[in-house]
């Protein structure tokens, strides 16, 4: 999976004969959009207009789009997900269970025909909205449509576009992505840019009071945003850029009026195809253009920066604060760095493993480097230290905001007391690493080697790839004794993951192997587009409609997992032993070797 197939809407007019809106309804959102571009003008190779096009909406209740369609769908709320994997199944030729489809509201023989009605179109376009883009899994069903438009080229040409809502919407994402390589959730303060959605995004800063100071040009993100963003928004320096007074204008520090552009300013706005259009305003205003306002800030933050030559002065990327590693071994002892200083912001501390610590003494250790926001700084302005030295590192305090610990870790034992940020033992080969509290996501993400065991509950996207790696976990063990959330083991090779507590939706998302046990109840959409792997179920879970009934038995094999775990000091579920299972195997989307076991025996009858 990857790409997108895109088009201009003027070649969607000239050329498209199946118009889709899926969770859209332009009669009232976009009421133009039908009658400019998409399914009533007459076109270069479609001149009969709209008896030339067939339109389909697919949508959760009726709306007067759906009155207007040739074909109207009716899907269940929140299954749109499913719906989508299973017509991607169809339009490879691939085999999906009907009973499971029709809980989405929708049935095989409607699917099959939407299938068909797509590979026969000359030229097909599909558009999709909020009740794809605003509804529970927000990213996987963009994704399931996206994917979609890419497979159906394989047919004919068809194209997915997001039917945008506000005017020039796109424009950012459209000049981040030319910039940087990212549309959005980009983070400069390495001196590059890195991506990491959920990370790295303005709501998830916001919400875990991660910032110190906020800019927002021309939106409002007082209005839309959730009570916890908006609460930071106020407690912090605000600045709020915009032509007119809004609600984040409101809970502001500084409002600075600008000119509306189009109006009394020059500009470019991108239509929601991402096209570039240049505006020329008919009038003059009063007010400073944003460019103006942007400039004037940059100079005046240049004028106060300490180095010489201000913003402008190149900075050298620093992608690894790690030293060289010494030529002796580890020593045999035991490190202690306690915190010191409470963080207001993050700071990225990947320094903080055996491999590094093991050969240094206190005061070299104190005089490691990290990173507190974009600042450089140094262990001891954060920690104290005690012990020789060794390869045991012990870490106590809250560090829920302290990333990268026990970074790509390859020897020794960490320990935590307490919390831990983001990222611990991402890329770990080998070790041992404990944490005797919560911790936040990424653990183990793209993990080879060693042992992560997490004593408390987790955040998502354990043992995961990272933003468009193809690979994660490849070897090793995470054992997390709570609850988790979602993308856990997503695109997962090989190791063992076992998650003891709830978990959230998508777990084994894309597995290519390995195994994922799940104790407790388990999200929406476990095993979606898995290739490869094993995923065990010790509470009811909703399979997916492109998962295939194959047998119910009770494997061996399982027994000696569960020995093993049990040996590592994970509590099994006590009806675990004498279990039996329904193998289900898929995902029929794609390669379709994988495997879920969802325990057949009730959780009363334990042995």
């Amino acid at each position: 999976m990857g790409g997108r197939s895109k088009a201009t809407l003027g070649e969607i007019k000239d050329r498209a004969d199946l118009v889709i809106y899926w969770g859209a309804n332009p009669m009232e959102c976009h009421p133009r959009h039908i009658t400019r571009y998409s399914t009533m003008p007459k076109g270069q190779y479609v001149p009969e207009g709209r008896k030339g096009r067939t339109l389909v909406c697919v949508d959760i209740r009726p709306t007067p789009s759906t009155k207007t369609a040739d074909l109207f769908l009716q899907i269940r709320p929140g299954r749109d997900f499913d719906a989508l994997t299973a017509l991607i199944a169809l339009v490879k030729g691939h085999e999906v269970d009907a009973e499971r489809l029709a809980e989405t509201g929708l049935t095989l023989e409607q699917l099959t025909d939407l299938a068909e009605r797509m590979k026969a179109a000359r030229y097909g376009a599909m558009f999709f909205g909020m009740g794809l883009t605003m509804t529970r899994g927000k990213h996987h069903n963009t994704l399931a449509i996206l994917t979609l438009g890419v497979e159906l080229n394989d047919h004919t040409r068809f194209i997915a576009m997001p039917l945008r809502g506000h005017g020039n919407v796109t424009g950012a994402d459209a000049v981040s992505g030319w910039l940087t390589g990212y549309p959005f959730g980009v983070d400069f303060s390495r001196g590059y840019p890195r991506y990491n959605p959920g990370e790295f995004t303005c709501i998830d800063l916001l919400t875990r009071r991660e910032v110190d100071a906020v800019l927002v040009l021309a939106a409002d993100p007082g209005a839309t945003m959730p009570g916890p963003a908006i609460d930071t928004m106020a407690a912090v320096p605000t600045i709020a850029i915009d032509p007119h007074v809004s609600h984040t204008s409101r809970l502001a520090k500084v409002h600075i009026t600008t000119a509306t552009t189009g109006i009394t300013a020059p500009g470019t706005v991108y239509r929601m195809d991402e096209l570039p259009l240049k505006v020329r305003p008919p009038f003059e205003g009063p007010y400073p253009t944003d460019e103006q306002v942007i400039t004037r800030i940059l100079a005046g933050v240049e004028a106060r920066l300490p180095r010489p030559g201000g913003l402008r002065t190149e900075r050298r990327p620093v992608t690894d604060l790690r030293p060289e590693p010494r030529a002796q071994a580890p020593r045999s002892g035991t490190v202690k760095l306690t915190l010191t200083a409470k963080l207001a912001t993050p700071i990225e501390a990947e320094v903080l493993t055996p491999d590094v610590l093991g050969t240094l003494s206190n005061a070299e250790i104190l005089d490691l480097p990290v990173f507190a926001g974009k600042r450089p700084a140094r262990v001891g302005d954060f920690f104290s230290v005690e012990g020789d030295g060794g390869d045991a590192v012990e870490l106590h305090g809250d560090l829920a905001k302290v990333k990268w610990i026990g970074r790509e870790m390859s020897t020794g034992t960490l320990t935590v007391h307490g919390n831990a940020g983001m990222h611990l033992g991402s890329g770990m080969k080998g070790g041992v690493i404990t944490v005797h509290g919560n911790v936040a996501d990424w653990v183990g993400a793209e993990m080879r080697g060693g042992e992560i065991h997490v004593h408390g509950d987790a955040g998502g996207q354990v043992g995961a790839a990272y933003r468009g790696s193809p690979t994660g976990m490849r070897g090793g063990e995470i054992h997390i004794d709570g609850r988790a959330g979602v993308e856990v083991a997503m695109r997962m090779r090989r190791g063992l993951i076992t998650i003891m507590g709830p978990c959230g939706d998508a777990a084994g998302l894309e597995m290519k192997g390995g195994t994922l046990v799940l104790g407790g109840a388990v999200g929406v959409r476990a095993g979606a587009w898995m290739r490869r792997g094993t995923i065990v179920a010790y509470e009811p879970l909703k399979v997916l409609p492109t998962f295939l009934h194959a047998c119910d038995y009770a494997p061996t094999y399982l027994r000696v997992y569960l020995k093993h775990l049990r040996s590592q000091g994970v509590k099994l579920p006590a009806h675990a032993w004498d279990a039996s299972y329904r193998r289900y195997t898929g995902d029929t989307f794609g390669l379709g070797r994988g495997e879920i076991l969802v325990c057949a025996t009730p959780a009363d009858t334990a042995a």
